[in-house]
C-alpha cells in the first residue's frame, strides 16, 4: 500500500494546478482550491521528510550515516534558503541575472549526492547490475532535466547583451523531457527488446510502447493536445514541443516503453520490491522539475521517489535483477 499512497501523495499536488485551471475555465471560485493547494505544496516536504525518515529507520541491515548522506542534509539546507529567496526576494542572497541558479544547482546536487547516497547501500551483485544502472539513470536523468530547467531561467539578455542561439533555448526548454524519455526507451531496449523464438515474446514488449505512441498521437489531435501539454507543463515543468503530435507521441511511446520494463522486471524482484521500485519511479515522474516557488515541493516528491525505488531494490531476495551482457541479449540461453 506504501506505493500506492506515495503515488497518491505526490499526484495530488501534480494535478493541482491543471484541476484549477479547468474549474476556473468553467466559471467556478476557485479561490479557497488554490489557497489549499498552496498550503499542501508547502506542507508536502514535511510529510515526505517525515516517509524517507521511516524508510531510513526501517532500511534492511541498517542505513547508517556517511558523508554523502550527510553532504545531502547540507545541499538540503542550500536548497531551503535560497527556495525561499525565490518565494520571497527580500529573502534573496543573490540578485541579478544569476539569482535563479544557485537553487537549481543546489536542487540538482541534491538529487545527485542523494542517489549515490541510495546506490551504495544496494545490494552487490554481479559486475553488470541492471537494477544499479536503471537507478543511476533515473537520480542523474532527474539531476540533469533539473539542471537544464535552472539553465533555462538565467536573464540571459540583461546578462549578455544578448540572447543565446535558438538552439540552446529549445534544449533548455525540452531537453528534460526528450532527456527522461530517452532513458526510459533505452532500458526498455536493453530489457525488453531481445531475440526471441516466440512471436508472442518477441511482439509483447513492443505492444506497451506502440499503444502508448499511438495514444500519444490520437490525444494530441484538436484540444486534447492542448490539455495534455498544459497538464505536463503545469504539473511537473514537462514542456513538450510542437507539433504536439509528435512530443505526445514520444511521451507516449516512452511511457509505455517504461511500462513495458516494468513487465520484464516482474520476475526478478520480490512482489513487494517491485511496486516500491515501479512505485517509485511513478513518483518520482509526478514530483515534476518545477522552478521558484515549486521547487521544494518537486524536490521532495524526487527524493521520496528516489527512496521508494532504491528501498525496493535492497529487497531482493531468491529472484535477482542482475542480468550479464550475454543473458540481456540472450535470456533464452540462460
Amino acid at each position: 500500500m506504501f506505493p500506492l499512497f506515495a503515488v497518491l501523495l505526490v499526484g495530488i499536488r501534480f494535478v493541482a494546478p491543471s484541476t484549477s485551471a479547468a474549474l476556473s475555465i468553467q466559471g467556478h471560485d476557485t479561490a479557497a482550491l488554490d489557497a489549499f493547494f498552496v498550503f499542501y505544496a508547502g506542507l508536502l516536504p514535511a510529510i515526505v521528510a517525515v516517509l524517507v525518515a521511516v524508510h531510513m529507520f526501517t532500511w534492511p541491515g541498517g542505513f547508517g550515516w556517511d558523508r554523502w548522506l550527510l553532504l545531502g542534509l547540507v545541499l538540503t539546507v542550500w536548497d531551503l534558503v535560497f527556495w525561499s529567496g525565490e518565494v520571497d526576494p527580500g529573502y534573496r542572497i543573490l540578485r541579478g541575472p544569476w539569482a535563479t541558479l544557485p537553487l537549481g544547482l543546489g536542487v540538482t546536487a541534491t538529487v545527485l549526492t542523494y542517489g549515490v547516497a541510495l546506490e551504495v547501500r544496494l545490494p552487490r551483485g554481479s559486475s553488470r547490475s541492471i537494477s544499479r544502472e536503471g537507478f543511476r539513470a533515473l537520480y542523474g536523468g532527474f539531476a540533469l532535466a533539473s539542471l537544464l530547467g535552472s539553465l533555462r531561467f538565467i536573464d540571459y539578455r540583461y546578462a549578455f547583451g544578448t540572447l543565446p542561439p535558438s538552439g540552446w533555448l529549445w534544449t533548455l526548454n525540452y531537453g528534460p523531457v526528450i532527456i527522461l524519455c530517452s532513458f526510459s526507451v533505452y532500458f526498455w531496449a536493453l530489457l525488453a527488446v531481445r531475440p526471441a523464438s516466440g512471436v508472442a515474446v518477441a511482439v509483447g514488449p513492443m505492444a506497451l510502447p506502440l499503444l502508448g505512441a499511438l495514444t500519444g498521437f490520437v490525444v494530441s489531435q484538436g484540444l486534447g493536445g492542448f490539455i495534455l501539454s498544459n497538464v505536463l507543463a503545469w504539473g511537473g515543468a514537462f514542456e513538450v514541443f510542437v507539433p504536439t503530435s509528435l512530443s505526445l507521441a514520444i511521451v507516449g511511446f516512452a511511457v509505455g516503453a517504461f511500462l513495458a520494463t516494468a513487465l520484464a522486471l516482474r520476475g526478478g524482484l520480490p512482489d513487494r520490491g517491485w511496486r516500491l521500485v515501479i512505485g517509485g519511479v511513478f513518483v518520482t515522474a509526478l514530483a515534476g522539475i518545477l522552478a521558484f516557488s515549486g521547487t521544494l515541493a518537486s524536490l521532495a516528491g524526487i527524493l521520496l521517489g528516489l527512496t521508494c525505488a532504491a528501498r525496493g531494490l535492497s529487497l531482493r531476495g531468491s529472484r535477482s535483477t542482475e542480468v550479464p551482457d550475454q543473458a540481456a541479449r540472450h535470456p533464452s540461453e540462460g
